[in-house]
């Protein structure tokens, strides 16, 4: 256990720039600390390895969303009730031009499922810069939203404000992606954000579209 603790943590600092080498990272390390665990414990190397591929497998498949995104929100904000559902969901139009630096409006709503305002949707207004490759496109977006606090601690401005977003989907006329998203705030709480977007629009790089975008929203003008 203590060999998996230090080895796990060492491997974690690493960051390859890649997702797929930092998970193949993560689980050979955890085979390897399974293997040498259970040769020291008079057990078999092989056996150790096998199960802590496993082990590591499904820990960073529970981490990446191999098993669906309330599983992967539930292992990141350490809330059982994210297992069930997200704490509100984000409806909204979005428009973006950009010649690899660029700006994106949106425009929509907030469906809270929780918490203060449980079961009302309130305005969401949303301006973002955003970094990557040359596209232009329009929208809907649709993102889950599950907050770290306590249920208790859940209102409609705890989903407002700034945030960073990773953006890949595909432009060819018709463009269809999947966004990622997290906000902090200054008590240490954060949400994190899991969506899907379906639109028009169109990709100068073989139709591909990534970017990284921050932006802020709240329920009246987003450039204040």
């Amino acid at each position: 256990g203590a060999i998996s603790s230090v080895v796990g943590t060492s491997v974690n600092g690493i960051n390859t720039g890649s997702n797929g080498w930092n998970g193949a990272l993560k689980v050979g390390a955890s085979g390897l600390a399974g293997g040498i665990g259970s040769k020291l414990a008079g057990g078999s190397f092989l056996d150790g390895v096998r199960q802590g591929l496993i082990s590591g497998g499904l820990n960073h498949g529970v981490h990446s969303g191999w098993f669906g995104d309330n599983i992967m929100a539930a292992a990141r904000t350490g809330r059982l009730r994210h297992l069930v559902s997200p704490d509100a969901l984000e409806l909204t139009l979005g428009v973006k031009a950009s010649p690899f630096v660029g700006p994106k409006l949106q425009k929509g709503k907030i469906i809270m499922l929780r918490g203060e305002g449980a079961m009302s949707a309130g305005d969401l207004n949303g301006i973002a810069g955003t970094l990557g490759t040359p596209s232009i496109s329009g929208d809907l977006n649709l993102n889950k939203l599950y907050f770290s606090g306590r249920i208790d601690q859940i209102s409609p401005e705890v989903f407002l404000g700034t945030y960073h977003a990773l953006n890949v989907g595909v432009d060819i006329g018709f463009s269809v992606g999947m966004q990622s998203s997290i906000s902090y705030q200054a008590n240490g709480l954060f949400t994190i954000g899991i969506g899907y977007n379906v639109g028009l629009g169109f990709s100068a790089l073989f139709g591909v579209d990534i970017n990284y975008e921050y932006g802020a929203t709240s329920n009246g003008n987003p450039f204040r």
